[in-house]
């Protein structure tokens, strides 16, 4: 997890750095979103996969096939926080 958690912040601060420094960044649109992705991706997953750890006692199974519905949850509990954080971070502001 950390290591992973230290390559999603590289591949962050990369990104923010281009995004200052580039003209043409700003034509893309919401590559932001993107390239924090798997930031954000890390930082719901690590609550979600601990609280699933103490109620189940055990580590979610995240291949197919699903081995439990406790497990399918835990996937759409996911991709849940994921589209959700991705709607709040493309919302306009008023």
């Amino acid at each position: 997890f950390n290591l992973c958690l230290l390559a999603a912040v590289g591949i962050f601060l990369y990104a923010y750095l281009v995004s200052q420094s580039s003209p043409f960044y700003k034509f893309i649109g919401n590559l932001d979103m993107w390239l924090g992705a798997p930031l954000l991706f890390l930082v719901i997953q690590k609550p979600i996969r601990l609280g699933f750890k103490s109620i189940m006692k055990r580590e979610p199974v995240v291949e197919k096939p699903m081995p439990s519905v406790a497990d399918f949850i835990y996937m759409m509990i996911l991709i849940a926080g994921m589209v959700l954080a991705g709607m709040l971070f493309l919302r306009k502001p008023i």
